[in-house]
């Protein structure tokens, strides 16, 4: 069993993505934040799903590096945004995949596949 933990603002968005946590075989949820957290209060996890968030708060935070910060302590980060690809890479957080909103559960799974099997956690 692998584990993922989910950082999304939006309420719809973080319902999806459970319910596709839920679907993948082999995926379990251990913590999910509406906010970027201390890395240090939460479980390391295999996956981190991670919403490059557009509210004002988070915004300072890509700004200032807590977002960057908070992806040094995890090695596997699918970025899920509604922001192109090209934004994502400018941002500069190291990451596995992307998935551009809305995305599908084959988007998904595909994404989860591919890091679980290139970071060879599979």
């Amino acid at each position: 069993m692998h584990t993922c933990g989910i950082i999304e603002d939006e309420d719809l968005a973080q319902q999806l993505l459970i319910k596709y946590i839920n679907r993948y075989a082999g995926l379990e949820i251990a913590w999910s934040s509406e906010t970027v957290v201390n890395p240090k209060s939460v479980a390391q996890v295999d996956i981190v799903f991670l919403d490059l968030l557009d509210n004002s708060s988070n915004a300072l935070g890509l700004m200032s590096g807590g977002v960057k910060e908070f992806a040094l302590h995890f090695p596997n980060i699918i970025i899920t945004t509604a922001y192109p690809v090209e934004y994502v890479k400018s941002v500069g957080i190291r990451h596995t995949q992307v998935l551009i909103k809305p995305y599908t559960y084959l988007a998904f799974e595909r994404a989860v596949t591919a890091t679980l099997s290139r970071c060879k956690i599979a």
